[in-house]
């Protein structure tokens, strides 16, 4: 499995499968969310596994764009999203075929032109020669409805397929290793809206107003965070700071970093 994202309850998801006996061999939420679809599929009767990620992803609260992977599936990738992005790319036939899956555009552009984007709220599932988009709530309330009623979830039971429209992509892989800047200093800076959005996706909780921060969160009232950052870096993190310490009160100390240069 890959995952792009966050598991927000990942601790109570781990905790319920710690007492059915699970062995975790990591601290991440990425190794909960592969034993909760293990779980899931243990549970659930038949073979549908593209229903078993939407009802074990159905359970979780947070961002994901994830795909899995199964031994005894071999020509079978299944992926999700919600909050994180996913696409799928389309191989041409006279380059062997096949399908990609992806968080973004740039890594796979020097393989195919050709992609799909999925929406929030989607689950895919691509074999050999064919590819399914499903809206993955339906999934999941289709596979529970199921379980309950004692009905297997054989191939071919999954809800009526989405039709997501095929797009062309213009980028050039030349062109997006610097995206279209001189310089790779020029693209950081104005990838930096971008980048603070990838940071925060999954943390900022807009109807309750809060963003949790983890450990940083539940830190006490004398905690003193710390930060280092030199040149344009620096004066943006001091400048800033006043925004980190309102809406959590703790103080912040910046310390300029020292850098210097020399020439043989």
């Amino acid at each position: 499995m890959v995952h792009n994202g966050i598991i927000e309850n990942y601790e109570v998801l781990k905790k319920d499968l710690l007492e059915k006996g699970y062995i975790f061999r990591s601290e991440t939420d990425s190794e909960v969310l592969a034993t909760l679809v293990e779980d899931m599929r243990s549970n659930l009767p038949g073979k549908d596994l593209a229903m078993v990620v939407s009802a074990a992803l159905e359970l979780c609260i947070g961002t994901f764009g994830a795909v899995f992977l199964f031994r005894d599936q071999e020509d079978l990738m299944i992926g999700a999203r919600r909050g994180s992005p996913l696409i799928l790319g389309l191989n041409a036939a006279e380059s062997g075929g096949g399908y990609f899956l992806a968080s973004d555009a740039c890594a796979i552009v020097g393989h195919t032109r050709d992609v799909v984007y999925l929406n929030d709220g989607e689950t895919i599932e691509c074999k050999r020669g064919e590819y399914k988009i499903h809206d993955t709530r339906k999934l999941a309330k289709k596979a529970r409805a199921l379980a309950s009623s004692g009905q297997g979830m054989m191939a071919g039971s999954s809800d009526a397929a989405t039709i997501n429209p095929v797009v062309r992509l213009e980028m050039k892989l030349e062109e997006i290793e610097k995206g279209g800047y001189d310089h790779f200093m020029l693209k950081e800076i104005h990838d930096q809206d971008t980048s603070l959005g990838n940071c925060i996706r999954g943390r900022l909780r807009m109807h309750e107003g809060t963003t949790p921060m983890g450990s940083y969160a539940s830190a006490s009232a004398s905690a003193t965070a710390d930060k280092v950052g030199s040149n344009g870096n620096g004066h943006e993190q001091n400048k800033n700071d006043a925004l980190d310490e309102a809406p959590k009160q703790t103080p912040i100390e910046f310390s300029p970093a020292i850098t210097s240069a020399s020439a043989a």
